[in-house]
């Protein structure tokens, strides 16, 4: 890339250079930390790019940038301030981290947008579902039910199961979705967020995919602040503080007081079973090549991909999965209530 470009025009999308790549060529070549802060706020949108510019304007007015983030931390998102804060506590070079929290803050969003445009077909689908069930066992199944009753007929088992199916299906409907509700508050909720994290990373089909991308961000941000020489109990902390997930977030933090007790980057994360086996033993190696930073920003791109690549199994199994659940759901309850009339027609003649 060539190093007069201006930092008030960002890389092309298609351009195959980084833009922490690119803010490390505008330092080495001396551009100005205002500047190159607004070229990093042109990458993101809304708040973030709202608090970069303010922060880019604090040190442009001659502020360090530990001092202008005193200023503007309040209008960053929150796990960007919680990060920048940690990193400042910690004496941690925040012009080499902040590159790695702009590329995190982008696959955030990238991932998120990407995820709900893959869900929200099957959300759609589930929802007319929901209000058609209501339908049926509101409306339809006592109707059969009463006509079974006058002709005395002996239902089938899986005619009665349907049967107490609708009865049963206006309150599991609304305990499903209480349940839900009660999810997201514990996620969202501080004192309760590790715990609803952690049994987000079990669930099937989406717990590999937050895994992964949770592994994705710990690996880069250990990257920048080990780069900036941050010492390894330090770079996990303000790694920890930087993570969605707060369950490996909380692992992050017991494995850097480890470390502070002497305990290798390898060592700490291996006694964890929070942490991908990988992540330990590429840890390991770096400590002993001498090439942590590198070795965890290759891991990263490693697990970005594997989120990604889950993503992409995502958006190729869900449609058709939830079509065969709906079809054969109502296939089922169709049957299940003519199945009766079948043989009553069939006993008569």
């Amino acid at each position: 890339m060539d190093l007069s470009a201006s930092p008030s025009e960002p890389t092309p999308s298609g351009a195959s250079a980084s833009l922490a790549a690119q803010l490390a060529l505008w330092s080495q070549a001396g551009l100005p930390l205002h500047e190159m802060l607004r070229a990093l706020g042109e990458e993101h949108r809304g708040r973030a790019r709202s608090a970069i510019e303010a922060l880019a304007l604090e040190v442009e007015e001659g502020r360090t940038l530990q001092e202008a983030l005193q200023q503007t931390a309040a209008r960053f998102p929150y796990s960007l301030r919680r990060t920048l804060r940690t990193a400042a506590d910690a004496g941690g070079d925040l012009t080499a981290v902040l590159p790695a929290l702009s590329t995190q803050l982008a696959s955030e969003r990238r991932l998120r947008s990407r995820l709900l445009a893959v869900l929200s077909y099957p959300a759609l689908v589930f929802t007319v579902l929901t209000a058609l069930s209501l339908f049926l066992c509101q409306v339809v199944t006592p109707e059969f039910e009463r006509m079974f009753e006058d002709f005395e007929l002996n239902l089938p088992r899986m005619t009665e199961f349907f049967i107490d199916f609708s009865k049963a299906a206006p309150a599991a409907i609304g305990l499903g979705f209480a349940a839900i509700a009660l999810f997201v508050l514990l996620a969202a909720a501080p004192w309760s967020s590790v715990f609803a994290h952690r049994l987000l990373g079990a669930l099937p089909l989406i717990g590999p995919l937050w895994v992964n991308e949770g592994h994705a961000m710990l690996a880069r941000l250990l990257a920048a602040h080990t780069a900036a020489r941050a010492p390894v109990a330090d770079a996990l902390r303000c790694s920890a503080a930087g993570l969605i997930d707060r369950n490996l977030a909380a692992a992050t933090v017991r494995a850097a007081s480890r470390c502070q007790d002497g305990a290798g980057l390898g060592d700490a994360l291996s006694e964890s079973v929070h942490f991908d086996r990988e992540l330990a033993g590429r840890a390991r190696e770096g400590e002993l090549n001498g090439d942590l930073p590198e070795a965890m920003e290759e891991l990263a791109s490693a697990y970005s991909g594997r989120a990604q690549r889950q993503l992409d199994y995502l958006a190729l199994t869900l449609p058709p999965l939830t079509a065969m659940i709906v079809f054969g759901f109502l296939f089922l309850f169709a049957v299940s209530l003519f199945l009766p009339l079948v043989k009553l027609i069939e006993g008569l003649t």
